[in-house]
């Protein structure tokens, strides 16, 4: 039986009802929070730093870091790894560092941290923060951040106010916020052919704006009965804008000029609310999430020459609508032998339309339309999973989380390449956690997952700056993954703590760019698995103990490597883009019995090189990152900071090896670039209430 959008959502409702598939977590997971903590701090914990929010707090914690967590298919199991009382964060729009950075640490108890596998919360593996919050009165923050660099305009509009408090039994927190970034990079460029002889000099200069103001209201109620509601409401605007000169001059040539420019506008909205209450021997929690994002976007190319002949260019515009809908259910209780249990079912439907309109420039200085270049496609996929979860103490210190479940979709795509397909996979996890109430944890976690579609893959697009098109393939698939990992977290008493993290990813499906056709690329499946592996060590080492009072070092490095096959050479070569190593280091010293700190950051990082069928690049930042701060804790109440980044002025390399026809044939030239931004000063005035 073919089963139709109406079939899912009327399963759904029908089975979400009567057998109260909701989600919750149980009354044990909210007792573990206090009872069960690893390692536990007030607020006077982190005087010495001065900070107005439960996000500063997390920030300064010894050896945590925060994680917002994979990209996932819907709302699914935990991924991020704090809880704000107990509970994980019903938002996709929102991320934990925007939810913490509105808590006042007014409002803060204490900050816990916990082992994951025992809070009965399905997903949660390794060490995870909870946030205790109190509520009653009114408070909040609020911070102004403008940045300055030379030769541009500052960017004077970042900042953001929030206000937390109870009206009439209902909690409520109200935030505005504005984001205004105002980049520039320039440099010189060159272009050689396949002996290294110079074909052209370049230089460019690339300047953008981006504005993004938004709002959240967030209302919560717990009756008297332990009933909880949430109710989430984000959205917001944004504007960006961008342009490109490059001056171009080559031996014997014209003089070129290439003017390229693009921006656009947009908004988005999310509604997001869960109702938990007891039903039998359990707890239900339902959760629904709506959201919506709109986006128009155009790009111009536009090459003027100096001999006088007809100016040559392009112009794209694609206009973009997503939607994604989602309810979920959880239904978790008690078992015997201090085991909790969770059911869960979740229904979904998302969809990406795009309509988009390719121009060139004609004899007149008019763009005209191409009629085949005028495209519109909507795809959309109706999702259901279902799953059980179970956790249970095994021997001492020792605990089992083990989930088991099934995934249906059904993919379908509008326009000429329209198709419709369904299919079935598995998912599930194994998560073992052991831990020393004294010093250390450790988790293992095995998992079978299927990763989140992207359905720009599916709908053809075209970069003007780049000079190239994608076709899009109504063929993909999601990929799914078996993904393994091992956590060990040591606390090192007054010298601080270190952790590490050992990681492995078995990935059939695998996106990337592949044969269409015999003059076409696009994204596909690759026909053979892809792995991933690596570790990341990172921790914290308290100088006090080491007789500098008031100072500390923040520190992480990795290390990683891939492995896939290259569809077009059939070689084996790593994936696009992909974190092979790098390195962090922060100082920071808290001036002894002064309302005064500094401190530095410095990191750099490499990265794989990335492939089309016609190009590779490559690019690598030096020296590295750099930064160095000043603060003052109690400038007429207030907090201020001054901090100058880029002070090393880091050069942004970039080479780009283009081909004659693919790959496997002989190269065509080389674009060898170095960019600077240059220094940026950033201003941060801030205060709690």
């Amino acid at each position: 039986m073919r089963l139709t959008s109406a079939t899912i959502r009327l399963a759904a409702v029908s089975l979400l009802a009567p057998l109260a598939i909701a989600g919750a977590q149980t009354a044990r997971a909210e007792a573990n929070a206090t009872s069960t903590a690893l390692r536990s701090f007030e607020p006077g914990d982190f005087a010495r730093f001065a900070p107005q929010t439960a996000l500063q707090m997390l920030q300064q914690t010894p050896g945590f870091s925060i994680n917002e967590g994979e990209s996932r298919r819907g709302l699914g199991q935990a991924g991020g790894n704090v809880l704000i009382n107990g509970r994980r964060l019903s938002s996709k729009s929102t991320s934990l560092s925007d939810a913490l950075s509105r808590i006042s640490v007014q409002q803060v108890v204490r900050l816990e941290i916990l082992d994951g596998a025992t809070l009965g919360i399905p997903g949660l593996t390794g060490q995870v923060a909870n946030v205790v919050t109190r509520t009653g009165g009114v408070s909040g923050r609020w911070n102004w951040s403008p940045t300055f660099r030379t030769d541009r305009e500052p960017s004077l509009l970042n900042g953001n106010a929030s206000a937390s408090g109870t009206q009439s039994g209902v909690d409520y927190t109200l935030a505005l916020g504005s984001y205004e970034s105002t980049n520039g990079e320039s440099g010189p460029e060159t272009v050689t052919d396949a002996s290294g002889a110079l074909l052209e000099t370049r230089q460019e200069d690339r300047q953008s704006l981006r504005q993004e103001p938004r709002a959240t209201l967030t209302l919560a109620h717990e009756g008297d009965t332990g009933n909880i509601l949430n109710i989430n409401l984000t959205g917001g605007r944004r504007h960006f804008g961008g342009r490109e000169i490059s001056f171009r001059s080559g031996p014997g040539e014209p003089d070129e000029l290439n003017v390229y420019r693009d921006g656009g506008d947009g908004w988005n909205a999310e509604l997001g609310a869960d109702y938990e209450f007891k039903m039998g021997p359990g707890r239900l929690k339902l959760i629904g999430l709506d959201r919506i994002d709109r986006n128009d976007r155009g790009s111009e190319s536009v090459l003027h020459v100096s001999d006088g002949s007809d100016p040559t260019g392009s112009r794209y515009n694609a206009n973009r609508g997503s939607g994604e809908s989602i309810l979920r259910g959880e239904y978790s209780w008690l078992g015997g032998g201090d085991q909790d249990w969770q059911v869960a079912l979740e229904g979904a439907f998302n969809y990406l339309e795009v309509a988009s309109l390719l121009e060139s420039l004609d004899s007149t200085g008019a763009f005209v339309v191409d009629p085949l270049a005028i495209g519109s496609s909507r795809v959309e996929e109706r999702r259901a999973e279902a799953n059980i979860t179970n956790g249970r103490p095994l021997i001492g210190a020792l605990s089992l989380q083990a989930s088991a479940g099934v995934e249906y979709s059904e993919l379908t795509q509008s326009g000429p390449a329209g198709q419709s397909r369904e299919y079935v996979r598995p998912k599930g996890f194994v998560a073992l956690s052991w831990s020393d109430p004294d010093s250390l944890d450790l988790s293992l976690r095995v998992e079978r997952r299927v990763d989140q579609l992207d359905f720009g893959d599916f709908i053809d697009s075209v970069s003007l700056i780049d000079g190239n098109s994608e076709s899009g393939n109504p063929e993909i698939v999601p990929p799914q993954r078996w993904t393994g990992e091992f956590k060990a977290n040591r606390d090192l008493g007054d010298y601080g703590a270190v952790n590490l993290r050992v990681f492995a990813d078995r990935i059939e499906d695998q996106t990337s760019q592949v044969p269409l056709g015999p003059d076409s690329e696009g994204p596909g499946n690759l026909s053979t698995p892809t792995t991933i592996y690596g570790l990341q060590l990172s921790g914290t080492l308290n100088l006090d103990a080491l007789g500098l009072a008031g100072a500390k070092v923040d520190w992480s490095t990795h290390l990683a490597d891939s492995s896939m096959q290259d569809p077009l050479t059939g070689e084996d070569r790593q994936t696009n883009g992909r974190e092979l190593s790098g390195f962090w280091v922060g100082f920071r010293h808290d001036v002894p019995e002064t309302d005064w700190a500094w401190g530095f950051n410095y990191g750099q990082s490499h990265h794989a090189d990335r492939y089309r069928l016609d190009e590779r690049t490559s690019s690598f930042e030096r020296p590295g990152g750099a930064k160095i701060y000043f603060i003052d804790k109690d400038l007429f109440g207030m907090t201020a900071q001054v901090t100058f980044r880029n002070v090393l002025d880091t050069g942004d390399h970039y080479q780009r090896i283009v081909y004659v026809d693919r790959r496997d044939g002989p190269i065509s030239y080389v674009e060898d670039r170095v960019r600077h931004s240059g220094p940026e000063m950033g201003l941060s005035i801030s205060n709690s209430f």
